[in-house]
């Protein structure tokens, strides 16, 4: 039996990534636009890094990185 992935905090949806591109600095563009235009709201919590990593199919370090950019 596979484990159940639990819900983010936030929706990912649209979050697209190009692989042959640094997918660090895409996902914290992503993230900061996000930020910007309101979609992710402050005091939204950011999922674990692991579990964003997990619904991208990308390494917890590209994401450990993106949110060390954003703070």
């Amino acid at each position: 039996m596979s484990p159940i992935a639990p819900p983010l905090s936030f929706n990912p949806a649209g979050i697209e990534l190009d692989r042959r591109q640094g997918l660090t600095r895409q996902l914290y563009d992503a993230l900061r636009q996000r930020v910007l235009d309101g979609r992710l709201v402050g005091g939204t919590r950011l999922p674990a890094s692991r579990d964003l990593a997990a619904a991208l199919a990308i390494s917890r370090n590209s994401v450990a990185v993106s949110y060390t950019h954003l703070t």
